[in-house]
């Protein structure tokens, strides 16, 4: 029953943006809170519920959220049995076990927050396993997945039957090299189109652009060592990517804190906010 039953932010002075998966602390929050798309939010609480809400002004950066009890509303219980979560689009969640099982499930509701899931018997969809080898996880869009292994090489995977839950991969069969170093990085995330950052234990965000992110060819923009983006992201606690360059970051306190990059896409340093964030909640840290 863990499917219906189971079922954000970036930075400092003026860095990067999207999603997340770390070793050691910052591991430990991955996927613990994450983006749903169109200002949604979930979070996973210590006991393992699933909470929704939505950052109505997550474009903006104000402070307007939907009308929804203090903490998010209940969606799904025992989400405390995945290792991992990793957002898909679409109402997509994937959980990765401790074993490196990988299920998939759709929340149906997640545009509203109602308790609606695929399937709706509260079962699983399993679709990979073995991803336990992996450092990092983390979802490109459409499919698309990343894993870093310890010793930095990033490997590449699509799974065409993600809208659907069934088993059907690309480069399945353990993935495609399609880069290597990327151990020097504490946190890496999607900020979608193939725009991969990479934050350093030193706060450090780098940018790059996989030009090869739909069919898994070695072919990057600044792929040899990225472009500086920003400085002061491990001030956070946890990262994770909105859309459209809009980057979170939770603080140790619980803060929530919104930029938007507004050189996403090709990796200049220009931003919104990007001089220490706007404030945009409070009390984020009971999901980390």
């Amino acid at each position: 029953m863990l499917g219906i039953r189971i079922a954000a932010a970036i930075f400092a002075t003026v860095s990067g943006f999207l999603m997340m998966v770390t070793p050691g602390q910052a591991e430990a929050a991955q996927g613990t809170v994450m983006w749903g798309g169109q200002g949604v939010i979930y979070g996973v609480l210590q006991d393992g519920r699933l909470q929704w809400t939505q950052h109505k002004g997550w474009q903006t950066g104000t402070f307007d959220w939907a009308d929804a009890p203090r903490g998010g509303r209940n969606v799904g219980t025992e989400w405390n049995l995945c290792a991992r979560i990793i957002p898909g689009g679409e109402g997509i969640l994937y959980c990765i076990r401790h074993d490196g099982r990988m299920h998939w499930l759709r929340h149906n509701g997640w545009q509203t927050g109602t308790f609606d899931w695929t399937p709706s018997d509260g079962s699983q969809r399993e679709v990979g396993t073995g991803w336990q080898m992996y450092r990092h996880v983390f979802s490109g869009g459409h499919g698309v997945f990343y894993g870093v292994h310890a010793d930095g090489r990033m490997q590449w995977y699509r799974h065409d039957g993600w809208l659907t839950g069934t088993m059907d991969w690309t480069a399945g069969d353990g993935g495609r090299n399609v880069g290597t170093g990327w151990n020097v990085y504490s946190q890496i995330f999607s900020g979608g189109n193939g725009v991969i950052y990479g934050i350093k234990p030193d706060g450090t965000m780098q940018w790059y652009r996989h030009n090869g992110w739909q069919n898994g060819t070695r072919e990057w923009t600044a792929g040899d060592g990225g472009l500086n983006v920003g400085t002061g992201w491990n001030m956070y606690d946890h990262v994770f990517p909105g859309a459209n360059g809009v980057v979170y970051g939770i603080k140790p306190n619980g803060d929530l804190q919104w930029y938007r990059h507004d050189g996403w896409s090709s990796g200049t340093r220009a931003w919104t906010a990007g001089n220490g964030g706007r404030n945009v909640g409070t009390e984020w840290n009971v999901f980390l």
